[in-house]
C-alpha cells in the first residue's frame, strides 16, 4: 500500500504545483511595471504564509492522527496524512517561488 500512497501523493503534489505555477504566471503576465512588482511581493507573501502553514499543520495533523489511533496500530498510520499535506503544501511553495523568478523575456 505504501507505493500506491506515494504515487498518489506525487500526483496530487504535481497537480498542486501545476495549478499554482500556471495561475501565478498568468496573473504576472497580465501586469507590467509597478503593478507586476506589487503582485510579485504579494505572491512571495503568500508563499511564506503557505510555508508557515505547512510547518504548523504537518505536526498538528501527525499528532491528531496519532492520538486517534486505536490500540496496537503502527505510528506510520499517523505519518502518512502528515506527509501528504506536507508534500502538497511544499509543492505550492515551490511553484510560487518559481513563478516569480524573472525569465529572460520578462520586461
Amino acid at each position: 500500500m505504501g507505493v500506491h500512497l506515494i504515487f498518489l501523493f506525487l500526483f496530487q503534489s504535481g497537480l498542486a504545483f501545476a495549478f499554482s505555477f500556471f495561475i501565478a504566471r498568468i496573473m504576472l503576465g497580465g501586469n507590467k511595471g509597478e503593478a507586476r512588482e506589487s503582485l510579485k511581493r504579494g505572491i512571495r507573501k503568500i508563499q511564506w504564509i503557505v510555508g508557515g502553514v505547512a510547518l504548523v499543520l504537518t505536526p498538528a495533523i501527525f499528532f491528531a492522527y496519532l492520538e486517534s489511533l486505536p490500540e496496537g496500530q503502527p505510528v506510520s498510520m499517523a505519518v502518512w496524512p502528515a506527509v501528504w499535506i506536507l508534500m502538497i503544501l511544499a509543492a505550492i511553495v515551490l511553484a510560487l517561488g518559481l513563478a516569480v523568478l524573472k525569465k529572460p523575456t520578462d520586461a
